[in-house]
């Protein structure tokens, strides 16, 4: 069926609408289509330089998402009045400019975007047309991140010569970024916000930042500089810089307490002790400074009156002796956990669990395992349980499912029998965004039958969006091609996603293009297909060959889902020698992830094409060569 959007007019010729008894006795009329009290949203965000020198063309790719599937309208508009006309005329969701029809100066680029329904998204970036060349830095990171302390942080950029002639050399470095620090456009919001806490920055001169996780601090907002440099004969002929900023999320202490919420502790009149654990408990922003515990057990029957109160630092068990409470009772255990204050803020966290007493020899099941997040069902789960007062000698084990949706009679999903004390579960054995609940009791001969359970739900992947490739077909080796995934979510809210981009080598074989990145889209070049790979031949008149490129995309946790797509890749003649000079430039400035795919490119289109220089075996081995020396 058609489209119709808000402000349509709808004609409805009369006796031509279907009733129960033949057509219905309408008569012509018209009626307008009003706008939806709730209309989907648009976002949109825009790629572009922050600086743009002599001989370059300026471009700005848009990325939005709430179009459904369906196309999205583009209006730009800029302030610059001597290419207003000629920017307004433009409608893609990408436009390109020569630097020659740009002045020196600063110039404000904007966009509408329109979806089917009629809602819009606007956004808007500075550009600055610099007098002297400058090198380009292309940064295939996100300039903002928020992430966890315990998370690795790389930022990865690419420097490229942009001078007329492209004589001259380019070097790059990083420094940390202060309040009052020359930063650039993008990071303006953040200046006032950057910490003074100073960051050990490894191989400052590489293209490619690392720190380690738990290197940056809980709370606070750092940022880094990388900035290039243009160089001709010894004489500096322009720089330029690009500031990335982190923020640290400000995560909270937990506290846990080893085994179920409920379990039996057996009464005896000599005395017995039962140890209960805390050490799970954490605080991610200081992982090696200690905790500080306070347990309190008090009798449900008497809550007013404590009967056992712990408080240390560091010391994350509890001794309960039998001989302090009574038989046939139930108890409370709390534990609150204090950990490092930040910014004059005391972070705690506190749990609580029930102990049951009883006067018989029934056995004391606890669940060792505990599950605080949603587990990955692509990953193996193993359930383990613990007698507190028999050895699993004396008892015999049996696992229910009580949620009634696992079959534990089907040992293919499993990888212990359900008769033991421990149950693990085979990995893609669990269904997705499912809540389980799991028991195990064990049964003496004489004494009865003691159990413990756990429940715990699965995390879901990504979902809902699609993944595309832009232009629709080009020449191997030489279009550039842009691979973007747009509204993908995750119910959960496990963000940020990430992403990694392959094609088809062949065999059944993806090639990774990028590793996983924050960003939406990769840029790159790509191979002809290969003749052993699952691509086909397009329907279209020109006959293309067509590539099957893929997506993985993964949530925070780890949960994963793929997406298949495919574009036309004409094959092409290679020369051999001028491409393994630029794989080896590649490779030297760091940029191994553009190295591989040139390279990888560059064999397959072997398989279809005449090269125009000497064989790949021996360029290949040529560049090896001048490479190891």
């Amino acid at each position: 069926g058609a489209s119709i959007t808000s402000g349509s007019a709808l004609d409805i010729t009369g006796n031509t609408i279907g009733g129960l008894n033949g057509p219905a006795k309408y008569t012509d009329s018209q009626v307008t289509v009003a706008a939806a009290l709730n209309p989907a949203g648009v976002s949109v965000s825009l790629v572009a330089p922050e600086q743009l020198a002599p001989c370059q063309t300026l471009t700005i790719s848009t990325s939005s998402a709430g179009g459904s599937g369906r196309p999205l309208v583009y209006n730009w508009t800029t302030t610059t009045a001597s290419l207003a006309t000629y920017i307004e005329s433009l409608s893609g969701e990408s436009i390109a400019v020569p630097s020659n029809n740009l002045t020196v100066g600063t110039h404000n680029f904007s966009v509408r975007v329109t979806n089917w329904a009629g809602a819009t998204g606007t956004a808007h970036v500075l550009v600055e047309r610099v007098q002297n060349s400058v090198p380009t830095i292309i940064a295939s990171s996100p300039t903002y991140r928020s992430i966890k302390r315990g998370s690795q942080v790389n930022i990865r950029v690419r420097l490229e010569n942009t001078n007329c002639n492209a004589s001259g050399t380019t070097t790059g470095s990083w420094e940390q970024a202060f309040s009052g620090s020359s930063i650039s456009i993008s990071a303006l919001a953040f200046a006032s916000s950057l910490t003074s806490s100073i960051v050990s920055i490894p191989s400052s001169t590489s293209q490619l930042l690392s720190l380690p996780a738990n290197t940056l601090q809980m709370g606070l907002t750092y940022g880094f500089n990388f900035k290039g440099r243009l160089y001709s004969e010894g004489v500096l002929l322009g720089s330029t810089n690009a500031t990335f900023v982190v923020s640290v999320d400000l995560e909270d202490v937990s506290a846990i307490i080893t085994g179920p919420s409920t379990i039996g502790v057996v009464y005896g009149t000599s005395g017995s002790t039962y140890t209960f654990d805390g050490s799970l408990s954490s605080d991610p922003a200081n992982t090696t400074k200690p905790l500080h515990y306070q347990w309190t057990l008090v009798n449900l029957a008497s809550p007013s009156s404590t009967v056992v109160t712990s408080v240390g630092s560091g010391v994350s068990t509890l001794a309960l002796s039998t001989t302090s409470i009574t038989a046939n009772q139930t108890y409370k255990l709390s534990l609150n956990v204090t950990g490092q204050t930040i910014n004059g803020i005391q972070r705690t966290a506190g749990t609580s669990m029930l102990i049951t007493t009883v006067s018989t020899g029934i056995p004391v099941v606890v669940m060792q395992t505990s599950i605080t997040t949603p587990h990955n069902p692509q990953d193996a789960l193993s359930l383990v349980s613990n007698l507190q007062n028999y050895g699993n000698d004396q008892v015999s084990f049996a696992w229910t499912c009580v949620s009634s949706n696992f079959d534990l009679t089907n040992t293919s999903n499993l990888l212990s029998p359900s008769t033991s004390p421990s149950l693990v579960i085979k990995p893609n054995a669990l269904g997705i965004a499912t809540q389980y609940t799991f028991k195990v009791t064990a049964t003496h001969t004489s004494e009865g039958s003691g159990s413990a359970s756990i429940t715990f739900r699965t995390n879901s992947p990504p979902s809902l969006g699609t993944c595309s490739c832009s232009p629709s077909s080009g020449t191997a080796l030489t279009t550039a091609y842009t691979l973007r995934c747009m509204d993908w979510t995750d119910v959960d809210g496990d963000t940020p996603l990430t992403y990694l981009f392959s094609y088809d080598a062949g065999s059944g074989s993806f090639v990774p293009m990028t590793t996983f990145q924050g960003l939406e889209y990769h840029t790159t070049v790509l191979p002809a297909p290969s003749s052993s790979s699952s691509s086909t031949t397009s329907s279209s008149s020109s006959s293309s060959p067509v590539l099957t490129l893929r997506a993985k995309i993964a949530d925070a946790r780890g949960a994963v889902v793929f997406f298949t797509f495919t574009t036309n890749v004409t094959s092409t003649s290679v020369d051999v020698d001028s491409t393994t000079t630029q794989t080896s430039s590649l490779i030297d400035q760091g940029d191994l992830s553009t190295a591989s795919v040139l390279l990888g490119a560059t064999v397959s289109a072997l398989d279809t094409s005449q090269t125009s220089a000497r064989p790949l075996s021996s360029s290949l081995s040529s560049s090896s060569s001048s490479s190891s020396s």
